[in-house]
């Protein structure tokens, strides 16, 4: 389902979060309805917003190149990519967990926590034997943690969440450029295919 709202007074309109019925099944079918919602607000003057967003669909608009409002608001730009043919979140996901082994990646998290100590500020200390009791793998969500802040920060910087994460965990930059090169080969052949579906 698609809501539309539109503010003739601001020349704003709004696209609260999208729901897609589990019988529609056609990839990418959210980016193109939203991209049929820009033409239009383009054509008329309007700005186009995604409001009252859960956290992964926002993060997954910033990967589009959506523009930040604010924690679950995102402005769709020209910039923001929805039509272009490429695999989609889930693709990309499972590619990079093909490139680095989970040695490499605890490595790149370790040597960013010397960069930025502060990520694991909100991690409040909690006894083991407790949080099994619980049910709370204290690893996992330290990995968690320290995966979304390497994201943020990549956001921040301009760069590619998974380029910022080649960068930490080789200290060879012919080894990242081995990684970085087979990661676009991987995406291109996945694109082809998507797009040949």
């Amino acid at each position: 389902m698609l809501c539309v709202l539109v503010d003739d007074a601001r020349k704003r309109i709004g696209i609260p979060n999208i729901l897609k019925p589990r019988a529609i099944e056609q990839r990418e079918l959210g980016r193109s309805l939203i991209d049929a919602v820009r033409s239009v607000a383009k054509s008329l003057g309007y700005r186009l917003f995604i409001i009252d967003m859960v956290q992964s669909f926002h993060r997954k608009t910033l990967e589009w190149g959506a523009a930040e409002i604010d924690h679950e608001t995102v402005e769709i730009t020209d910039a923001t990519r929805l039509t272009d043919v490429l695999p989609g979140h889930s693709t990309f996901k499972a590619i990079n967990a093909t490139l680095l082994t989970d040695q490499q990646v605890r490595v790149a998290h370790e040597r960013f926590l010397v960069d930025y100590p502060g990520v694991l500020a909100h991690l409040a200390p909690m006894p083991e034997d407790f949080a099994k009791i619980l049910g709370i793998n204290l690893e996992d969500q330290r990995m968690k943690l320290v995966a979304d802040a390497m994201a943020d920060q990549a956001r921040l910087q301009g760069v590619d969440a998974f380029d910022m994460l080649v960068e930490y965990a080789f200290e060879s930059p012919s080894e990242r450029e081995q990684i970085l090169e087979r990661r676009e080969q991987l995406i291109r052949a996945a694109g082809a295919f998507d797009g040949g579906r």
